[in-house]
Parts: structure tokens; C-alpha cells; sequence
């Protein structure tokens, strides 16, 4: 796979399969049942390691949120560099959904 192609792909991916997660809220993302052995999370770390990507913890006392940033070069059209945000929802306990969301 070309350089940066893998996180082009991810973000499209993660785009494509948000669904909203509550039904009175506008908050959408990709349920992450169990961060601890989930595709789409140990895509996301390999994804910040490969590219030296940020992340941004905010910690409250229902959970935290992380904001991950990473930049990449479209290669294919604009050869300019474009910034995936990643945001990732964990709650503590089970009543609430762990959710991945994306922005560029």
C-alpha cells in the first residue's frame, strides 16, 4: 500500500460505517465494543505510531475522551496535506457505548 493510502482508507472506512449513538443526540461514530481487542483501535494506534500522530486526552468522571490528529499527503489529487481528527468516546460502566468518530 502507498505511503499514506492506509490512513486515507481507515478514515473513509470509519466514515462510512458511523451510525448515530443516541437516538436523542447528534453524537455519530462506530461503536467500539472492547477497545482492548477491537480492529478499528489497534488500526487507530498502529495508524499514530506509523505517522507520528497526536493524541490529546481529556479525563472526566463518566470517562474521557481522546483526540487523535494525524496528517497525511493526498497523494492522488491535491498533493497537499490533509489532518484526520479521530475522537474516541470511552464511558465507564455498560450502560453508555464506546464510539470512534472522525474528522477532516
Amino acid at each position: 500500500m502507498s505511503v499514506y493510502k492506509e490512513l486515507f482508507k481507515f478514515a473513509e472506512d470509519i466514515e462510512n460505517r458511523s451510525n448515530r449513538i443516541y437516538p436523542d443526540a447528534c453524537d455519530y461514530g462506530v461503536i467500539i465494543e472492547d477497545h482492548k481487542d477491537n480492529k478499528d483501535i489497534n488500526q487507530l494506534r498502529y495508524l499514530i505510531e506509523a505517522y507520528d500522530g497526536k493524541v490529546h486526552t481529556d479525563s472526566y468522571g463518566t470517562g474521557l475522551t481522546q483526540t487523535i490528529t494525524i496528517t497525511g499527503i493526498d497523494e492522488w489529487q491535491t498533493k497537499r496535506e490533509v489532518t484526520f481528527t479521530f475522537t474516541y468516546v470511552f464511558t465507564k460502566g455498560k450502560k453508555d457505548p464506546n464510539y470512534l468518530y472522525v474528522q477532516s
